[in-house]
């Protein structure tokens, strides 16, 4: 059965209240910078948070037609510089989602940086993960590892995303950085020695439009790995030996009500795509503007 077929509001003969279920998704962070150590030892930058990631299951009355409904699509933090000696940095924060409905502002926060790695203490990076959506992990070091950090920085209900995973200490062999908290998981813990000892990044969420987001990224270890594909909210891999971290991805707000309404050309300045099946409409907004609904 389409979206609130069976509880439309009737005014002259027609619905007069949008009905249906919400995604959001804040920006993801950037990962950390990875530094090389003396020559002889490389140290993995953190990976990166997932942003924030909200999901209705039960349909809500979410818009009147014929209102422009403002909407703020976070964008993705940047990746931390890398060195070859050191001074490598973290990356920075994701930027939250928003939008404006009659339930309110939903909000979505953006996703926790990845902290740098680091040859000693001494060293200010920052070389822990950062708070937020799902949280940052710590950068990789010699002996002075950086710290995950946590996720739901909203303190919302159910929790918008996970923990962040701790570095490792490699001394004078490979120490590589945590795995950023994604959707549905916390960050690895990093590893020491061979390259298939990063933090792996937490997992994301598939969402009622079978699309896939909110990934953590993997801290660096000969290279990373994240999702962090536009309008994913996916985290940003950690730098590896002297490298700079990856940026996060932007979010996304998706919308499913019955393909009775339309999307107001004349009232929505986000950019868009559409599809229909089962008497439902999907729409992916994909930027900042305003939605309005016919």
């Amino acid at each position: 059965m389409p979206l609130g077929a069976a509880r439309f509001v009737l005014s002259g003969g027609g619905p007069s209240i949008v009905e249906g279920l919400y995604l959001l998704v804040a920006g993801g962070g950037g990962g950390g910078g990875g530094v090389t150590h003396h020559g002889v030892a490389y140290h993995g930058g953190g990976g990166a948070g997932a942003g924030g990631y909200r999901e209705i299951s039960t349909e809500a009355e979410l818009f009147e037609p014929g209102i422009a409904y403002a909407v703020t699509i976070g964008g993705g933090g940047s990746g931390g510089g890398g060195s070859d000696s050191d001074g490598a940095t973290g990356g920075s924060k994701g930027n939250n989602s928003s939008f404006v409905s009659l339930l309110g502002t939903i909000s979505s926060t953006g996703g926790g940086l990845g902290g740098s790695a680091s040859k000693f203490s001494g060293e200010t990076g920052p070389r822990s993960g950062g708070a937020g959506g799902s949280g940052g992990g710590g950068g990789g070091s010699y002996n002075a590892r950086g710290n995950g950090a946590a996720g739901n920085q909203g303190s919302y209900s159910p929790a918008e995303g996970n923990n962040g995973g701790n570095g490792a200490n490699g001394n004078y062999s490979w120490g590589s950085g945590g795995g950023g908290g994604g959707a549905t998981g916390n960050g690895g813990t990093g590893g020491t020695g061979g390259s298939a000892n990063r933090g792996a990044g937490g997992a994301g969420a598939t969402g009622f439009d079978g699309t896939t987001r909110g990934v953590g990224a993997h801290g660096a270890h000969h290279g990373g790995q994240d999702s962090n594909g536009a309008n994913t909210g996916g985290g940003g891999t950690g730098g590896w030996a002297g490298g700079g971290g990856a940026g996060g991805a932007s979010g996304v707000l998706v919308l499913r009500f019955a393909d009775s309404f339309t999307v107001d050309t004349s009232l929505t300045t986000s950019t868009y795509t559409e599809s229909t099946s089962g008497g439902n409409r999907t729409v992916i907004v994909k930027s900042s503007g305003n939605v309005g609904f016919a």
